[in-house]
């Protein structure tokens, strides 16, 4: 089941719920939205996790960069990038188990999401 939300997100911060800080706590990898200040400030608080900036390509970034044993992915992405990578994660068996929007006034909308 998908835990769908949104929220509003002011001056730059992810909204204060239970989900919010924890999600890529247990992610191998975390790709982000490099141009997102919100993307960014997510990646400098992942533990643990291998970061992976979307810049250029999202698809060739996968395949560069994800190996296909890899159990658990996570990001905080546009949707558009969110939506190629849920289908390269299906094509290696992994399910998004979390999927939360993230509406922030006068950006584009980022989706903080995971598949395992």
């Amino acid at each position: 089941m998908l835990a769908l939300g949104g929220g509003a997100v002011a001056a730059g911060l992810l909204p204060a719920t239970a989900t919010a800080g924890a999600p890529h706590a247990a992610a191998g990898i975390l790709f982000f939205d490099s141009g997102s200040p919100t993307a960014r400030a997510r990646a400098r608080q992942a533990r643990g996790q291998r970061l992976i900036a979307l810049t250029g390509d999202p698809v060739r970034l996968w395949r560069d960069n994800v190996d296909r044993q890899e159990k658990a992915i996570s990001g905080i992405t546009r949707w558009s990038d969110y939506l190629l990578l849920r289908e390269l994660a299906a094509e290696q068996g992994l399910r998004v188990r979390r999927e939360e929007q993230l509406r922030i006034p006068g950006r584009p909308m980022l989706v903080d999401w995971a598949a395992a």
